[in-house]
C-alpha cells in the first residue's frame, strides 16, 4: 500500500509538471513560426521530456492529465482513510483501557469480598 501511495504521489507531482510542459508546448506551437533561440531551447526541452515519458500526441498528454486528476482524488481519499484509521485506533485504545480499569476494579472487589468472607468464616469458628 505504501508503494501505491508513493507512486500516486510521484504521478501527482509529475502531473503538475506535465501540465506546465503541455501549456508550454501549446504556447510555443502557436507561435512556432516566429521562435527565437530561447523559445527553441524551451521547445526542445519540452519535446525531450515528452519523449522520455512516451508522450507522442496531445491526446496522450490529455489522457495522462485525466489519469493524474483521478489519482489526486484517490490520494486525498487514502489520506482521509488514514486519518479515520488513526481515530478508530485511538477509540480502540480507550475502550481497551476502560475495560482494563473496569476488570481491575471488578477483580479487586472480588478479592476484597473473598477476604471479608474468610474473616467472617474465621471469626465464626
Amino acid at each position: 500500500m505504501i508503494f501505491g501511495i508513493r507512486k500516486a504521489a510521484e504521478r501527482f507531482a509529475f502531473g503538475g509538471y506535465v501540465s506546465l510542459v503541455t501549456a508550454e508546448i501549446f504556447s510555443i506551437k502557436a507561435n512556432s513560426k516566429r521562435l527565437d533561440t530561447m523559445e527553441q531551447v524551451k521547445l526542445a526541452a519540452a519535446r525531450e521530456i515528452a519523449d522520455k515519458h512516451n508522450m507522442k500526441s496531445e491526446d496522450d498528454i490529455a489522457d495522462l492529465e485525466e489519469c493524474l486528476k483521478s489519482l489526486q482524488s484517490e490520494v486525498t481519499s487514502i489520506k482521509e482513510l488514514s486519518d479515520e484509521q488513526l481515530k478508530l485506533k485511538r477509540i480502540s485504545d480507550l475502550i481497551t483501557a476502560n475495560e482494563n480499569i473496569v476488570e481491575g476494579n471488578y477483580i479487586d472487589n472480588l478479592i476484597r469480598a473473598w477476604k471479608e468472607r474468610d474473616k467472617i468464616s474465621v471469626t465464626r469458628t
